[in-house]
């Protein structure tokens, strides 16, 4: 292999790592626009993305330029003329398709930044234009042969880092919708009319006060029961919301935070977690966090518990959960209960898992789960 060539797949492997082991889109294509900046000898690299209907800042990477033009470039209220005018640019040359040059002589380029020729490479991922690289050098240049091609196959590697950025984040949106309408539906489900059977008794207690005072304490003391059970499970939508803004915590986080409700109670929770998870989807996790939650709100509300304690082991043949508590236990028949036993079954099997429970009147309640690797 010649030299020339050799160096070159080097650098687009070089910057195919920077892509690939970053955190964060800005994070890789900064890396990666740094690299490809001294492989073509500039000082001055901006990535551009095209904003399109995205609130995000469409500048994404600047290097080489004073703060006080990053700033102009960055900031709409600091320079909407400037910005506007760049982002025109940005469409332009994406949508046309084949890099352009810029002679920056003479204007406000060379006297504030010293830049007399810039050049303008589109970034397309699959029909999409999504962007430019944008190179620029204190005297005039063009890129050579290897240079445009170097230029070229880094382009197509951002434009594919960028898509993949904005497929994360519409996922991402998408599931945020979701859970916002599953919640909207539980508290409608349970709270709404929990909350309107305790009216009517309270209603019911108005009226018998005078003529049945036994039967208007039996209402109050049905609506005061009905009262508590809003209150935890409003308390579940809470925390539930609490979480889905906390998106990246870790998975013993998460249970933590699913125990808080009952610890304000003054019900002892532990966790414990062992294992990395390597193999586990996030489908896994997810599922095996809902079963753990609806576990708990079933202890919170009917267990009178005193003690819970939640073990996580990541193995390497998958997942088990355990949720384990000293409570009174299960009085009927499991397959009769109402204690969100089917959404626990449901939830899991949509993951792959199984459920299973085991209650011993008077000692408590233990529910197991697995979720084997994918």
């Amino acid at each position: 292999m010649p030299a020339a060539t050799a160096a070159s797949f080097e650098l687009i492997r070089g910057i195919a790592r920077d892509l690939g082991s970053a955190t964060s889109v800005r994070e890789g294509t900064g890396r990666a626009m740094t690299t490809l900046g001294e492989a073509l000898q500039t000082r001055t690299v901006l990535l551009y993305a095209r904003r399109l209907q995205s609130d995000e800042p469409p500048l994404i990477f600047a290097a080489g330029l004073s703060d006080d033009m990053i700033g102009r470039l960055s900031r709409d209220d600091a320079d909407p003329q400037l910005t506007q005018s760049m982002e025109a640019i940005v469409d332009v040359i994406a949508v046309a398709g084949r890099v352009r040059y810029s002679d920056l002589r003479g204007g406000f380029w060379e006297r504030d930044e010293g830049l007399q020729t810039a050049a303008h490479i589109p970034i397309h991922s699959g029909s999409d234009a999504v962007g430019e690289m944008i190179f620029a050098w204190p005297t005039p240049r063009k890129l050579n042969k290897r240079e445009l091609d170097l230029c070229e196959t880094a382009a197509w590697l951002v434009g594919m880092a960028l898509r993949q950025a904005g497929l994360v984040t519409r996922a991402t949106e998408g599931a945020a919708l979701r859970e916002r309408a599953r919640l909207a539906r539980e508290i409608h489900d349970s709270v709404t009319q929990t909350v309107t059977a305790a009216v009517l008794n309270i209603e019911a207690a108005d009226r018998a006060m005078e003529t049945d005072p036994a039967q208007a304490r039996h209402a109050l003391g049905i609506a005061k029961q009905l009262g508590r059970e809003s209150l935890v499970a409003l308390r579940r939508s809470i925390w539930d919301l609490r979480a889905a803004m906390n998106r990246g915590k870790t998975f013993e986080s998460v249970l933590n935070d699913a125990c808080e409700p009952l610890r304000a109670d003054g019900i002892h929770c532990s966790v414990e977690v062992r294992g990395t998870g390597e193999g586990i989807t996030a489908e896994q996790r997810a599922a095996a966090a809902s079963v753990a939650k609806e576990a708990l709100t079933n202890v919170h509300r009917h267990a009178h518990a005193s003690t819970v304690e939640i073990v996580v082991n990541f193995a390497p043949g998958g997942l088990a959960l355990t949720v384990t508590d000293d409570g009174e236990g299960m009085t009927t028949p499991i397959s009769e209960t109402s204690f969100g036993i089917l959404g626990m079954r449901e939830r899991a099997a949509s993951a792959g898992g199984d459920l299973r429970l085991s209650s011993y009147p008077g000692h408590g309640t233990r529910v197991e789960a697995h979720f084997p690797n994918a």
